[in-house]
């Protein structure tokens, strides 16, 4: 079975999760970050919901309306367990180029024929777990993400490593400029993956560092941590 790279971050700004069928065997991916023109608008009130249900975790870790690396990978840490403890398949999380921690997760649905997907009972039932596990730890994470953005040289830097390793494996991308290149960059390995040229875990292990920069924070987040009534 194959994993895929996921960003550690909130489902509100994620890609939605998917069920695919992947290497002869169908498995339940975790979906990974999503670049800046494919996030789903977010409002406001979806950043006050954020900061609205707290775990006993994330109450802690936001006591002072901070979060530092060591209260964001605590809470990173939540989710990975919680993950696990469902049957998930998860790699210890890593630090990306952007500072984010990214890790692999899968789940294998066990379909004794590899040609036969899963129920869409059983794939929500999956998808249902994943959203609990990332509640562990999306309000921490999103205020990490608000207070941490990477500089413009970090996200030039993850593009040019991304474009190096798309080049590489035949994937013909401009080698420079975030800015101007990152949405078509990012099209283009997607229309190789659709035409078969270039493998999916091979374009998500490119992408990983990038999508990790690239992401942006909850709109209105910052007054609706400032409103926040002590946790």
């Amino acid at each position: 079975m194959r994993a895929i790279f996921r960003t550690a971050i909130p489902s509100v700004v994620i890609a939605a999760v998917a069920g695919l069928a992947v290497g002869g065997a169908y498995a339940y991916l975790p979906s990974a970050a999503a670049a800046p023109s494919s996030t789903p608008p977010v409002t406001s009130n979806e950043a006050q919901q954020v900061l609205s249900n707290l775990t006993p975790l994330e109450t802690q870790l936001l006591a002072h309306r901070t979060v530092d690396f060591s209260a964001y990978s605590k809470a990173v840490d939540a989710t990975v367990t919680c993950l696990r403890g469902y049957g998930f398949t998860v790699s210890s999380p890593k630090t990306s180029s952007g500072g984010m921690l990214t890790y692999a997760a899968s789940y294998s649905f066990g379909m004794k024929d590899p040609k036969t997907p899963p129920s869409a009972a059983a794939q929500a039932t999956v998808q249902a777990k994943d959203g609990v596990c990332d509640h562990e730890s999306a309000a921490v994470q999103a205020v990490y993400i608000l207070q941490h953005q990477p500089t413009a040289q970090q996200v030039e830097s993850a593009y040019r490593t991304m474009a190096s390793c798309l080049n590489k494996l035949g994937v013909t991308v401009a080698q420079s400029d975030a800015a101007d290149n990152g949405v078509s960059t990012l099209q283009t390995a997607q229309q190789a993956v659709e035409s078969g040229k270039l493998d999916s875990s091979a374009e998500e292990s490119c992408e990983q560092g990038y999508h990790s920069v690239s992401i942006r924070p909850l709109p209105g987040l910052q007054q609706a941590l400032n409103d926040l009534a002590n946790p």
